[in-house]
């Protein structure tokens, strides 16, 4: 089993404080920072210009600063496996608001199970996993080393370590940084001309209301087709979710196996030739740009190799739209159902969050029926 986690060594409430207040300080801590200059540096100046115009604040992927993240509570993780060996992990999400990307160093993980759910096999590169996810997933340990399962956080900070086999070190590939300049969508005079923060999006009060943005998917974002050339041209796009479908699985048996060890597996053994070439190891902190006063040290924009989420296959997605459950998990269509509508919405330079317009300290209880 692995645990992710993170780490500050700051007082949780100084945390807080430091949120309420809309202070940058994180931003500069982990390097994500941005600025007109960072902007032009990145070749992104009219998104940037386009954004100030809607007076939206600078966009970020994580709040908070973190000291270090852990793989089981610590930086390094080591666990024992042998050569040609398949290894079942149960990887848990188990931080306080990161989202990591993961990644095995000696080839293709195999995802088998989402949440305690059996799925079919879902081969994948490296994928995301959310805040309390479960994955249990296979890899197997390739000749000759020790092979790097890293867990990146989502907004490029930082990252831990999980190591399998022995000998000589194999890093996974360093992971491109998100590229928080990147614009969403075209730009639009209406947006400019809302009268609240939320119709500059696109999801007017009178919308919310009256239900029509009680869709799946990005409110407002009717128009992100181009964004589409952003990314990769090659990466596929999966089909849709369905963890309802009702399918066998030729190998069954192997997923009954022990969590800790699963004997050999018919898996291909991944190409070893990685050792040249292997770009420099980053370091695992993440708030240390704090006193790297160098000229856009701090910026998104000196971060090196930029990318947009979801567009370019190195920074995939979840992976729901692959999942496909091995039994039913809909509820029976004659089965009563009552629908709870929870209209999630928030401040972000207050830093206050609301459900159905009632700040959380407000809406901790929802009167309901029994069954």
């Amino acid at each position: 089993m692995v645990l992710l986690s993170d780490w500050t060594d700051e007082d949780p409430h100084a945390v807080l404080r430091t949120l309420k207040r809309g202070s940058e300080w994180y931003s500069l801590e982990k390097g994500s920072a941005q600025s007109i200059f960072g902007a032009a540096h990145a070749g992104k100046l009219g998104d940037y210009f386009t954004r100030e115009l809607q007076r939206m604040p600078p966009m970020d992927i994580a709040d908070v600063a973190y000291d270090c993240f852990l793989a089981n509570g610590e930086a390094e993780t080591f666990l024992g496996a042998e050569p040609g060996e398949t290894v079942r992990l149960r990887i848990i999400d188990g931080s306080a608001t990161t989202y990591f990307h993961l990644e095995f160093a000696g080839g293709p993980m195999t995802i088998i199970a989402a949440d305690g759910q059996r799925v079919n096999d879902v081969n994948t590169k490296r994928f995301l996993i959310g805040v309390a996810e479960t994955y249990d997933v296979l890899v197997t340990i390739p000749e000759h080393g020790s092979y790097e399962l890293r867990a990146t956080a989502h907004d490029g900070s930082g990252y831990a370590s999980v190591w399998l086999g022995s000998g000589h070190k194999r890093y996974a590939t360093n992971l491109p940084k998100p590229n928080l300049y990147q614009g969403m969508g075209h730009f639009r005079l209406a947006d400019i001309f809302a009268l609240t923060p939320a119709g500059s999006m696109g999801m007017e009060d009178a919308k919310v209301e009256r239900g029509e943005l009680d869709q799946p998917g990005m409110a407002g974002m009717d128009d992100m087709d181009g964004m589409q050339g952003m990314g990769d041209g090659n990466h596929r796009n999966p089909a849709g979710h369905d963890m309802g479908g009702h399918q066998g699985m030729a190998d069954q048996a192997r997923h009954q196996m022990p969590l800790t060890q699963q004997g050999h597996g018919n898996h291909q053994q991944p190409s070893l030739e990685m050792a040249h070439g292997q770009p420099a190891i980053p370091e695992r902190g993440g708030r240390r740009f704090a006193t790297n006063f160098g000229i856009l040290a701090a910026d998104t924009s000196s971060a090196g190799e930029l990318a947009v989420d979801g567009m370019d296959p190195r920074r995939p997605p979840t992976p729901y739209k692959e999942l496909r459950a091995l039994a039913k998990t809909a509820f029976h269509p004659k089965q009563p159902r009552r629908d709870i509508r929870l209209t999630l919405d928030g401040d972000m330079e207050r830093y206050v969050w609301t459900l159905n317009n009632k700040t959380l300290s407000e809406s901790d209880s929802h009167p309901h029926q029994g069954g």
